[in-house]
């Protein structure tokens, strides 16, 4: 569905000052790479701030391989650690409709323990 989303919770006293991340693309359907979506952070799980934001983003599948296809992006200019991270379609994906699928996630910067 339109606004669909994935979150991603570190647990009580964790947080991460991202500057990277990799999504793996699902091996469920080889037509639902992403193309219009955000990574965002939040300190509560309730407000949250765009990080990265992709619009008709072609890396994921490129050569037309969607099927499990693998892409990491650099997130710069983040200072902020956050708890928790989602990603939001914000757009169709490779399939045309708002499927949000993945086989993984992974999360990369400075984590900070309290």
């Amino acid at each position: 569905a339109a606004g669909s989303w994935l979150s991603v919770d570190l647990g009580a006293g964790r947080s991460l000052v991202v500057d990277g991340y990799c999504w793996r693309g699902t091996v469920y359907d080889s037509n639902a790479a992403l193309r219009s979506w955000q990574l965002q952070g939040s300190a509560d799980g309730r407000a949250w701030i765009p990080l990265k934001t992709h619009a008709d983003d072609q890396s994921l599948g490129a050569g037309g391989q969607t099927y499990g296809s693998v892409e990491h992006w650099a997130v710069d200019g983040v200072s902020t650690a956050y708890r928790h991270f989602r990603i939001l379609l914000t757009g169709p994906n490779s399939r045309g409709d708002h499927f949000l699928a993945t086989n993984g996630m992974e999360l990369y910067g400075e984590l900070l323990l309290d």
